[in-house]
């Protein structure tokens, strides 16, 4: 990677916005490393979200919308510390800044956006510090900049993977307050940011025309409606159980009304995704008339209901957890999707906004709050994150510094 390769590859950067990207690495580095994941990281998060938006030149309302969202999400580690719940921000909010840097308006920049990004992480540190150094002549400041990037990212991780290197780099470089750390949190950060321009000022490729159909419509509507018809036999005994209860459960599953809950469950949820497969297909690749795929995703909404009533009475009986929670969130995102479906906005704009709204609303509704307030598992509720504080009369004291404080933390202080 040469100076003039990271220059020709963002022509539009300024050199501000490499010295910008490099400010929100040191600050990831210093703040996040080392404390309790709090505020720091929503910190640093936003400050990857500004320098994308800096360097981003194509916005509409649908990336609008997208940035907006990821900066909601990147606030969820100041204000949770349920673990699960931070970690899923933190994926959404990156999946975001992708797409909205990618202008994912079709499927096919939707799904390549990633692996854009993915592919220029490695690249991304040595395009900032030409960026940060355009307008200098010092060559060599920049090559041992761009040396101690890459040699603190792949050392961090041969000293992670390999015990007896580990010993020999902790020798060489000692471990000054998690130093080796916060210099590869610092470098993947700066990875990060690099690889969102990239993906932001690099032309994709254009979609080609659409490939003409594989199925005509006398053998698509063959299949579609034999699987119609089977959805349909499901969903009646769906609605039999549901309306006969634990003696028509017993009677025909041989199992009580908890076991029969929870022994498909997952199953409903898989056939609810091959589902959305199948219409997605026969959308693109088959005649397929509209009436049998809108019929399809009316019986599957029907599934999911009963997934969703199967996962009330396996709650009811057991009380909530983590995965229980997870699932409902799950079966709330999949029945948007078919909305969205059949009212013909299936697109990526539509699916991702749905899908970053939900996730919002996932984390400000306090989701381990909510499952220490409706289970009756001693043990399994102290095993909760801080965030079940108020419900269970508990104080928070995790200490690490301004950087690691959560509204939690504020709220029940010790």
């Amino acid at each position: 990677m040469t100076r003039s390769f990271a220059v020709a590859a963002l022509p539009a950067a300024p050199a501000w916005w490499g010295l910008s990207t490099i400010g929100v690495s040191v600050f990831a580095a210093l703040a996040v490393v080392g404390h309790p994941v709090g505020l720091g990281l929503t910190v640093a998060l936003l400050g990857v979200i500004a320098t994308g938006i800096a360097v981003t030149k194509q916005r509409d309302r649908w990336t609008l919308a997208w940035w907006s969202l990821a900066a909601l999400l990147a606030l969820m580690p100041a204000l949770r510390t349920a673990g699960w719940v931070v970690a899923l921000s933190v994926l959404g909010t990156l999946a975001l800044a992708v797409a909205a840097a990618g202008r994912a308006v079709t499927w096919r920049r939707a799904f390549a956006a990633p692996g854009r990004w993915l592919g220029m992480l490695v690249p991304a540190p040595l395009v900032v510090v030409a960026l940060a150094g355009r307008g200098t002549s010092n060559a060599v400041l920049r090559g041992l900049i761009g040396a101690t990037l890459l040699v603190g990212l792949f050392g961090a991780l041969f000293s992670a993977s390999d015990a007896a290197f580990g010993s020999l780099s902790s020798q060489v470089v000692p471990d000054l307050d998690h130093a080796r750390g916060r210099l590869a949190l610092g470098v993947f950060a700066a990875a990060v940011c690099g690889a969102l321009a990239l993906v932001a000022v690099m032309p994709a490729a254009e979609p080609g025309a659409a490939p003409p159909p594989v199925l005509g419509r006398v053998e698509t509507v063959i299949a579609l409606g034999a699987l119609l018809a089977l959805f349909a036999a499901f969903v009646a005994v769906q609605a039999a159980a549901l309306f006969g209860g634990d003696a028509f459960v017993r009677r025909t599953a041989g199992l009580t009304y908890a076991q029969y809950a929870r022994s498909g469950f997952v199953l409903l949820l898989v056939v609810a995704g091959l589902t959305l497969g199948v219409v997605a297909a026969a959308a693109r690749w088959a005649r397929a008339d509209r009436r049998l795929l809108v019929a399809l995703c009316v019986l599957t909404l029907v599934i999911l209901a009963s997934a969703w009533h199967r996962l009330g009475l396996y709650t009811d009986a057991y009380g909530a957890t983590r995965a229980r929670e997870f699932a409902a969130w799950s079966i709330l995102w999949l029945a948007g999707l078919f909305a969205l479906v059949m009212a013909r906005q299936g697109v990526p704009r539509a699916v991702i906004t749905w899908s970053a709204v939900l996730g919002v609303a996932f984390g400000l509704s306090d989701p381990d709050a909510r499952i220490a307030a409706n289970s009756d598992d001693r043990v399994y509720r102290q095993s909760l994150s801080e965030d079940a504080a108020g419900v269970l009369g508990r104080c928070v004291d995790r200490g690490g510094g301004l950087w690691s404080v959560t509204l939690t933390e504020m709220r029940h202080p010790c």
